[in-house]
């Protein structure tokens, strides 16, 4: 449980510091980003969908699926909110606000699914781990990513006191799920939405469009995260 805390915390620290963390602007953005994109494809496709198909069919109830299609949608729906009110490149802060909570809760449950997973194995939990912070480091859940919306100075929240609060989602799922006992049906229901979420951010933020990216980059993602995960199958 200790491991849990520490990783969340650092997720934590990851979505305070995003705009600090950015690769924006620089030489390593397409490789970074083409790399992250490949072994979140490989992590999604090879390890999340079938852990949650397991689950699925050991409590014999197939609908669970349907909250990755609830997790897909949800983010697509704020992000169109989002869009549709932002006018000439300007957020409001109650904006913000909005999408911070959105992804505040986003957090608080990718810090309980990650709680399930190290209780199945440590191997497991760090499978879903690196996704998760890689995604958060490189802020692709922030309006300014979604939108292009880079402003050197703007802090998505101006509070300090707020962000701080609001940073340590993934943390309080984290305690959540150390201090009660989540029944099997939740748990793969909060992965489902999770699944679905970062699908998502991969589909939509994370792969190189066009020209963008760097492709052998992406393909070592693929490969090496595809190598780490069959290695757990066979030595598990």
């Amino acid at each position: 449980m200790v491991l849990a805390f520490i990783l969340t915390a650092f997720i934590g620290i990851a979505n305070y510091l995003e705009e600090n963390l950015s690769i924006k602007g620089t030489k390593y953005k397409p490789h970074v980003i083409s790399f992250v994109a490949g072994f979140s494809v490989s992590y999604i496709f090879l390890s999340l969908l079938p852990e949650l198909y397991e689950g699925v069919i050991g409590i014999g109830n197939r609908t669970l699926f349907v909250f990755v299609l609830i997790g897909f949608v949800l983010f697509h729906m704020i992000e169109k909110f989002i869009y549709q009110h932002v006018g000439k490149g300007k957020i409001s802060e109650r904006l913000k606000l909005t999408h911070s909570i959105g992804i505040f809760f986003y957090e608080i449950i990718a810090g309980i699914v990650l709680v399930n997973f190290l209780k199945i194995g440590i191997l497991e939990g760090l499978l879903f781990f690196i996704p998760v912070f890689s995604h958060t480091a490189m802020s692709n859940l922030s309006i300014h990513k979604i939108h292009g919306l880079h402003h050197h100075k703007e802090q998505l929240i101006e509070n300090k006191f707020m962000r701080v609060l609001l940073a340590g989602g993934s943390l309080y799922g984290a305690v959540l799920a150390s201090l009660y006992l989540i029944s099997s049906k939740l748990s793969f229901t909060l992965t489902g939405l999770v699944a679905g979420i970062l699908l998502y951010v991969v589909i939509r933020e994370t792969i190189p469009k066009d020209k963008e990216g760097n492709p052998l980059m992406f393909v070592v993602g693929v490969l090496l995260y595809s190598m780490l995960i069959f290695g757990i199958w066979l030595f598990a």
